[in-house]
């Protein structure tokens, strides 16, 4: 019997639709912005199913946690991995699927173990941990409208300061494997002044004295090399170009090293005594800090595992791509996608260390959630990229030459003209002699990838609604009550309504003012009615979001105040609405991005996502009832649990990843799939190898 009516197969299709849904569209909008509603869409959905009347007052802070949680994963690159499964390279083919089963696994971890938290998490827990979210919330927004600027201010300082100028943005100072540390660095210093202001700066005069003394350790350990066997040896040690392979590019023309041009160019600046002694002081004062705040630093309110997870993101990132690259150079470093980001290794950082928090503060529950929402997402994804696969290997005429054409291909050396030109490599010749399956046309013009995200999103609806279903028998029940300070659930609905759809829907002005068959659908200028003042389209947007957001602001304080009939209709029905007008606003933004361009192609995606949202709107305001309960609360050992979440890992990645490559290599063989450009991680036409980050080319 089903304990719990989110493990019931209607509830589990409907989280799955919900994830599918937000997928498709995500695929429009893309990166970290465009995860977020999928993630906050599916925890709505997951908290009204749960059969848990005591989470239904927390509905708003599922979708807040769980849009912030899948927002994590889409910083990771990984366009250039589904190439790999489709490369027809042996080797590739290999690291692909297990690449895929990586990023899956983080993507849906991190999605899991988020929106796990307001189930798990007691009232005064919840509470506290929301002030330092809070300050992450703040400072995230203030960075999304200054973040550029920022940059650009830093750049051209030190420009003034001696630094080249750019080309492009592999040359900028800040650039560090195309990753976000530079945000991540201001998330975790705006809550190290959170512990500051929280301990009312107590020992704040020591964080002075921690800073001189270890920059003044630095300064003199590295003083001491100076006279004693110099630090040119460092730079060659610790320093590693990007793309260098063999003699097909120097050094001066590749972009990007293991460290940003900024850390160089500190770094072999002339000082006072000795070269880099601006970079030695730096490094001393930030690990003085650093030790200041270890031995000083109290972290209350939940502000540790915030303060845990940038720590391990920036801790990750240094010891794989960056100082792990130095051992296999012969590979292209321990990086998954070069030339593109390695946010991987951040983003798996942030989760270990968050796990570990949560395992030693009592928050063990969200660790398991992780790790089975992580196991099933990593699978999902692989899955996915297989399932295309088999589905394009119908009237696929690649698959018609012959296997020691496509074997001779794979093993030779492309070489271009000009290996700085920026020529691309070529499909092999051989294909252009294979006729045509003219009745397979229609079957392979079709939109694959969406069809690949939407089902990798359905898979990873699964997952997390299995995995909250877990815990769905396993946390105690709570009275139902009004869930936090009206402060907190008004600042998750701000964000998970007018904030999600402002930085997606935002995203729809470049379409709207492209040129297509000679018409702009939206100008670029606009003029204020009864005036001759003009204003761009991005400042009408603006303008249109902010009495948007003034006016949801007035709509729950006038609920608050005396009450709205139509928000008086219990938890169910308010979290029904809040599904409903999140699904349909991005729906409806969605199909007018894409309508300017809009051809037979787009119907796998607009229309497959059009009508997964009716049902998705049938079944949410048919499926929960307050007749949905949990049937009673499973007693359990928590480190069973543990074994067996982790059991399902093991098997998953042992199993899966290897199984899809082996059976993808006896449909293709070593052919070439034809959806993707080609790409390759391992063998003579690596990606690194022939086409690295190179100064004045565009970045890919």
């Amino acid at each position: 019997m089903i304990k719990t009516p989110l493990l019931h197969p209607v509830s589990l299709f409907l989280v799955g639709l919900a994830l599918s849904i937000g997928w498709g569209i995500r695929g429009n909008y893309g990166h970290e912005t465009g995860a977020m509603f999928p993630g906050a869409l599916a925890a709505v959905a997951i908290c009204l199913l749960s059969g848990r009347p005591d989470w239904h007052p927390r509905v708003g802070y599922f979708a807040l946690f769980g849009m912030l949680g899948w927002a994590v994963g889409g910083s990771i690159s990984y366009m250039m991995i589904i190439g790999y499964t489709q490369s027809g390279h042996a080797e590739t083919q290999l690291f692909g699927y297990f690449g895929l089963f990586v990023v899956g696994f983080l993507w849906a971890g991190f999605g899991g173990a988020a929106t796990a938290i307001p189930a798990v998490m007691r009232e005064p827990q919840l509470r506290a941990y929301f002030f330092p979210l809070a300050t992450i919330l703040a400072v995230w927004t203030g960075l999304y409208f200054t973040q550029d600027w920022l940059m650009n201010a830093i750049q051209v300082q030190l420009e003034l300061d001696g630094i080249e100028s750019p080309m492009r943005r592999q040359e900028r100072a800040l650039y560090w494997l195309d990753s976000d540390w530079f945000q991540v660095s201001i998330v975790l210093t705006s809550l190290l002044i959170f512990d500051l202001i929280q301990r009312r700066f107590d020992k704040v005069w020591l964080l002075f004295g921690y800073a001189a003394c270890g920059g003044l350790a630095f300064y003199l350990i590295i003083l001491a090399l100076h006279y004693t066997t110099g630090t040119n040896w460092l730079s060659e040690i610790l320093v590693q170009p990007q793309g260098r392979f063999e003699d097909r590019f120097s050094d001066d023309q590749l972009a990007v090293t293991n460290w940003p041009k900024l850390f160089l160019y500190f770094g072999s600046r002339p000082g006072l005594i000795y070269q880099g002694e601006v970079l030695a002081l730096g490094v001393g004062v930030i690990a003085g800090i650093s030790l200041y705040f270890l031995r000083h630093g109290k972290f209350a309110l939940g502000s540790g595992l915030f303060v845990w997870m940038m720590v391990g993101w920036l801790i990750a990132f240094v010891i794989l791509p960056v100082l792990g690259s130095l051992a296999l150079p012969q590979i292209g470093g321990l990086r998954m996608t070069p030339a593109r980001g390695d946010n991987w290794a951040g983003v798996l950082g942030a989760l270990v260390a968050g796990f570990i928090y949560c395992w030693r503060h009592h928050l063990r529950l969200v660790v398991i959630a992780g790790v089975i929402s992580g196991s099933l997402g990593g699978l999902a994804f692989s899955a996915a990229a297989w399932i295309e696969a088999f589905l394009v290997s119908f009237g696929n005429r690649n698959r018609f030459a012959s296997p020691e054409q496509w074997k001779n291909w794979q093993q030779t050396t492309w070489e271009p003209t000009n290996w700085t030109s920026g020529e691309r490599m070529p499909g092999p010749d051989f294909l252009s002699d294979l006729p045509p399956l003219t009745e397979w046309n229609a079957w392979q013009g079709q939109n694959w990838h969406s069809v690949l995200e939407q089902n990798y999103g359905f898979m990873n609806g699964l997952a997390v609604a299995i995995a909250i279903g877990v815990l769905a028998t396993r946390v105690p029940q709570r009275k139902v009550v009004r869930s936090g300070a009206r402060w907190m659930m008004g600042t998750a609905l701000i964000f998970v309504l007018p904030v999600l759809t402002y930085v997606n829907l935002v995203k729809n002005l470049r379409p709207w003012s492209e040129s297509f068959g000679g018409h702009q659908s939206m100008p670029d200028t606009m003029t204020i009615p009864w005036t001759t003042i003009e204003l761009s389209q991005r400042m009408w947007f603006d303008i249109v979001y902010l009495v948007g957001l003034i006016s949801f602001i007035l709509v729950l304080c006038i609920h608050w105040r005396r009450g709205i009939a139509i928000l008086k209709t219990g938890w169910i029905g308010r979290g029904q609405m809040l599904f409903l007008v999140l699904l349909w606003t991005m729906v409806v933004g969605n199909f007018t991005r894409a309508l300017p361009t809009f051809t037979s192609s787009r119907i796998v995606t607009e229309g497959m996502v059009y009508l997964n949202a009716l049902l998705a709107s049938i079944l949410i305001l048919a499926l929960p009832t307050q007749e949905m309960i949990v049937k009673g609360i499973t007693k359990f050992r928590i480190r069973r649990l543990l074994l067996i979440s982790l059991g399902l890992l093991i098997f998953c990645i042992a199993v899966f990843p290897a199984t899809e490559w082996w059976t993808a290599r006896r449909i293709y063989g070593d052919a070439y799939y034809g959806k993707r450009g080609l790409d390759f991680r391992l063998g003579p036409n690596a990606n690194w190898k022939r086409d690295p980050l190179l100064k004045d080319q565009l970045h890919r």
